[in-house]
């Protein structure tokens, strides 16, 4: 059987306490209680409009009618596998669509963990979701050039075809394309981290650091620690000079703003920013910058895609920080330079800020990069007050003021 029934849930080594602290919470615990009362009553009231919550609520609650809805999210999923390999979205963009088959792929093995599938149903739907990666996202991975290409669309297919080939290369009948996957992503997925900038930005705007890059940092650490013999990975560099994969976790920290929204490095403009990987930061390091970013940045009323799927919120429970912020009231975190990218300036109560970017730009017509280098950018009171670039005479701006604000 291509299974993973009766073990425990991947990357939740702990589940057990994981449950313990999450169904123990109350009104007592402030943030981390309404964010899980926040996820759990989403999955319940609208799952189908929460997928991404539901499995997670089921193996944490362990309730019947939890687990009922998450079967339910599993089964529509693979209803749509057969249309989605026809759309122009998957054929080209599949590196959108390989990291959010993944994370399906994983919570299908959560779910087996707590006895929510069938030994038949186990085996057809274990066979769907491998033999759907590798033929949609494992020849996608190979048409990267190794070792040259690192970026956010690389990262997310090695990652991706790493896990599904890990989580159904095991158990007594292992699918021997899995095996392939497991190989050869373990082969490629080393050195996306080593080869990183320095600095820890790739140069792709600050929304693909954001919302794929830096999300997938913590989940290819976790990955490697316990699959590729690795240690430590977050903090040594897996190559002798390679780049240490926290740094990309502490460019994502330094890319809020006052209030919230994200340094408008690329053409998406202002965005909002994750949780997820300041938690994963936080309680990995202990920084100080991870759990201040964290406590005073962040907006926590959404949720948002990382790798293409909406469960940043479930990511940001499960790294939630061991211990409570401790941090001294230190202002200086806001103040950063790197001198590759950038640098931010802030006073100490972050009503004034102001950033300069001086790396290059894309030639022709830039995108992912800094649209244009040498750029100001200011922020008084929390809000931004000046926006690089200008739109088109007669077109929507991208960002607008509301009336009465102090700038007018």
């Amino acid at each position: 059987m291509i299974g993973t029934t009766a073990q425990t849930p991947f990357l939740l080594d702990d589940v057990d306490g994981l449950r313990e602290r999450l169904l123990s919470l109350g009104p007592q615990d402030g943030r981390r209680f309404e964010l899980w009362r926040m996820v759990r009553d989403s999955a319940r009231r609208a799952p189908s409009d929460f997928g991404w919550f539901v499995p997670f609520v089921a193996v944490i609650t362990r309730e019947p009618d939890d687990i009922e809805r998450a079967r339910g999210i599993i089964f529509d999923y693979l209803a749509k596998l057969e249309p989605m390999s026809f759309s122009t979205g998957l054929q080209f963009h599949f590196w959108c669509f390989a990291f959010p088959h993944a994370k399906v792929s994983l919570y299908f093995q959560w779910l087996c963990s707590v006895g929510a599938f069938s030994a038949e149903e186990t085996r057809e739907i274990s066979e769907k979701l491998v033999s759907y990666h590798f033929v949609n996202f494992y020849y996608g991975m190979r048409d990267k050039p190794e070792p040259e290409c690192v970026d956010n669309q690389a990262l997310s297919l090695c990652l991706s075809t790493t896990l599904v080939g890990y989580l159904f290369s095991r158990g007594p009948q292992p699918s021997r394309m899995a095996e392939i996957m497991l190989r050869d992503g373990l082969r490629r997925l080393p050195g996306m981290l080593a080869d990183m900038p320095q600095s820890g930005y790739t140069g792709e705007g600050s929304d693909y650091m954001n919302c794929v890059v830096g999300p997938a940092v913590p989940l290819a650490v976790e990955v490697l620690e316990r699959v590729g013999g690795f240690h430590d990975v977050l903090e040594v560099p897996i190559e002798p000079g390679g780049a240490k994969p926290v740094n990309v976790l502490r460019v994502v920290a330094h890319s809020f703003m006052p209030g919230g929204l994200m340094l408008p490095w690329d053409n998406y403009g202002y965005q909002f920013g994750m949780r997820s990987t300041l938690a994963y930061g936080a309680r990995r390091t202990g920084e100080d910058l991870f759990y201040e970013v964290l406590d005073n940045e962040v907006i926590w009323t959404y949720d948002i895609g990382i790798g293409w799927a909406y469960d940043d919120l479930v990511w940001t429970l499960i790294w939630w920080p061991a211990r409570a912020s401790d941090t001294t009231g230190d202002p200086s975190w806001r103040n950063w330079y790197e001198e590759s990218v950038g640098a931010a300036f802030a006073s100490a109560d972050g009503d004034r800020y102001v950033m300069q970017m001086w790396d290059e730009s894309e030639p022709n017509i830039p995108t992912r990069s800094h649209v244009n280098p040498n750029a100001v950018l200011f922020n008084g009171f929390r809000t931004p007050i000046s926006a690089d670039g200008s739109p088109t005479e007669g077109a929507e701006h991208r960002f607008q003021f509301a009336n009465g604000t102090f700038r007018d």
